[in-house]
């Protein structure tokens, strides 16, 4: 099975597309040396860009499964290839995998729940989430593809973008919608005894309680702490699809919180009465 996998600064879907794909041709969205088979004649900066860059690496090569990053421009070029071509797009998968002769994405539902999609267009084209970054070479120089800059946007200034420190953050605290707003002073106090990251679902985003750069989950970004800490968090699948911890600590009042299942320390109880416990604790065992 030929595929092509679509990136621009991460590429670690690559390495996910293996599983199911021999044969992998890279394009990336970056006009840069050898990082990709296929590079455009410009940077891509705008989802009309991407799409005829996608057109175009799509023209040379037959694909049966087209994958991109879960990268926003990425993500805005598939659909607009996907809705100019006529084509299914599986959004957000977690996984993909062949069954049955068919290609599929697994996509987080609601609660504790994922859905197998199976694609039915061909080629398939399909949305991955992996936020590894993993250098790929291009075994040959690669092949431009001539791309016309957008009238509708003009580039003003470019900057490098920063780091998110959830990301490399060896401690995360998450705060769900079980936290009290007047709790959340408490809960940064203990994230500054623990040197640790405060990050949240995005309800708690959306109500301004924390920026949208702290979500984590389907809808924000992927963490990787040695310690996760999830307070009044239910424990819903777009949630813990971005929590790839060693150890979860979960505190939450009902004791069916989904999240129970999956943690390794389950602590029934209630938020507000469960940090004063944690801190004293914190106390005790750095004296």
């Amino acid at each position: 099975m030929k595929t092509l996998v679509f990136f621009n600064k991460n590429n670690g879907v690559i390495e996910s597309t293996k599983s199911v794909s021999k044969d992998i041709i890279a394009a990336s969205f970056s006009k840069c040396k050898d990082c990709a088979d296929f590079i455009p004649s410009l940077d891509i900066q705008t989802p009309i860009e991407g799409y005829e860059f996608i057109s175009g690496v799509s023209k040379e090569v037959e694909a049966d499964l087209i994958i991109f990053t879960d990268e926003t421009l990425i993500r805005e070029s598939a659909a607009y290839f996907a809705g100019k071509e006529q084509l299914g797009l599986i959004s957000h998968s977690t996984r993909i995998y062949i069954k049955d002769n068919k290609i599929i994405g697994l996509v987080p539902g609601w609660e504790n729940l994922e859905a197998e999609v199976y694609a039915t267009s061909r080629p398939a084209l399909m949305i991955l989430k992996n936020n590894e970054s993993i250098e790929y070479h291009s075994e040959s120089e690669p092949k431009i593809i001539e791309v016309r800059r957008s009238d509708d946007v003009h580039l003003i200034e470019r900057s490098e973008k920063e780091t998110n420190p959830l990301q490399n953050a060896r401690i995360v605290i998450g705060i769900g919608r079980g936290v009290k707003k007047s709790q959340i002073s408490k809960v940064k106090h203990l994230a500054k005894e623990l040197n640790a990251e405060i990050g949240c679902t995005r309800p708690v985003a959306d109500m301004g309680l924390l920026p949208l750069n702290r979500v984590i989950g389907d809808s924000g970004i992927s963490v990787n702490p040695e310690i996760y800490i999830a307070l009044g968090i239910s424990g819903a699948i777009q949630h813990l699809s971005g929590v790839n911890a060693k150890y979860i600590i979960a505190i939450n009042s009902d004791p069916s919180a989904p999240i129970f299942v999956k943690c390794t320390l389950p602590i029934n109880a209630k938020v507000e009465d469960a940090l004063p416990e944690i801190e004293q604790w914190i106390r005790n065992t750095s004296r």
